[in-house]
């Protein structure tokens, strides 16, 4: 008999049980999953300013992350781990970052950033919940010119 189980948190023998049925199943169809998980810290004198964690899976960087501490904000940090994502990537062989972010977050901070919206799932309840789907291209001449 077939029985689920509801868990909040998933361990590690989880997540590897994950990754190894998906890229099981991507090799099978003849295609490379490069599941990575990754994440860069910001240190300000040894003291944690901000994280940018992530994936990368096929020929996709996916943000899942960026958080800066409050007293570290409106100081460039965010920029700076965009930024430090951007370079680590662009000669590698991925060809879009792509991250969500939600109305009252940092859509203008990610524009400026030079993400552009590929579409908005909208929250029907609370507009500050409406989500923004977001992408850049790392080479220009995939589609949209990378501007840092």
């Amino acid at each position: 008999m077939l029985e689920i189980k509801y868990k909040n948190i998933l361990d590690d023998e989880l997540k590897n049980t994950i990754n190894a049925v998906f890229t099981e199943y991507a090799l099978s169809c003849g295609i490379s999953s490069k599941y990575q998980d990754f994440c860069f810290l910001a240190f300000d004198n040894g003291k944690l300013a901000g994280i940018l964690s992530g994936y990368t899976c096929y020929k996709e960087v996916h943000v899942k992350n960026l958080a800066v501490i409050k007293d570290y904000r409106h100081k460039g940090i965010g920029l700076k781990l965009m930024q430090t994502l951007n370079d680590y990537f662009k000669d590698k062989p991925f060809e879009n970052i792509n991250l969500t972010t939600y109305a009252f977050q940092a859509l203008d901070f990610y524009k400026k950033c030079g993400y552009k919206i590929e579409f908005i799932r909208r929250c029907q309840s609370d507009s500050r919940l409406d989500r923004y789907y977001l992408i850049k291209y790392l080479k220009e001449d995939e589609g949209l010119k990378v501007s840092f």
